[in-house]
């Protein structure tokens, strides 16, 4: 009895100990390959490198993630979608949609350009003017402004929001300085 006994425990100890391994190619997360400490960090023109074409590895991103499809597709393309871009359309809209991602290694995320700028035409700032519920926005010397809180309606001592109030600031002694408490929205395309 104490035989069996020694011999139960032992097997209950080997298979606690395999339970605890710590065992580098073990994954316990639905059988991707991922590294979390290795992933890269790319904007979506990083990205657009890693076409597939010419030696290079191939690269598509999905909801923000990146994958390599290097082995998956040949010449970095696959039924018209090709690699270096957001497939995010193309793979949801496909008949097996995201269930194709969980064989795929994650190699990284997408980061916002370094170059976060908008820009607006004048044509297009004239949709800002404070009016029927509309943001106020205003352009000085190129910069756009959103003067939606501090305005209160389309006009303020003689400037008009959704226009281009370089000169009209100009003239003001004060209004140059009322600019660095402003949000920033943009830039103005000439």
């Amino acid at each position: 009895m104490k035989k069996t006994s020694f011999i139960l425990l032992l097997i209950i100890l080997s298979i606690a100990l395999l339970a605890c391994s710590n065992d580098e190619n073990y994954l316990d997360d639905g059988g991707s390959n991922n590294n979390q400490d290795e992933l890269l960090y790319l904007t979506i023109e990083q990205v657009a490198e890693f076409n597939g074409l010419n030696g290079n590895l191939a690269y598509v991103v999905v909801q923000g993630v990146i994958y390599d499809v290097t082995d998956e597709w040949v010449n970095g393309e696959h039924n018209g979608v090709l690699a270096g871009s957001d497939a995010t359309d193309a793979i949801m809209g496909a008949p097996h949609g995201e269930s194709v991602l969980a064989d795929l290694e994650i190699v990284g995320n997408i980061v916002l350009s370094e170059d976060l700028t908008v820009y607006y035409t004048l044509d297009e700032l004239l949709a800002y003017d404070g009016k029927n519920g509309n943001k106020a926005y205003i352009a000085v010397d190129g910069i756009i402004y959103d003067v939606t809180d501090e305005w209160g309606s389309s006009t303020h001592n003689g400037a008009v929001a959704g226009t281009d109030v370089t000169t009209v600031f100009a003239v003001s002694p004060h209004a140059l300085s009322l600019l660095d408490e402003l949000e920033i929205i943009g830039e103005l395309m000439e």
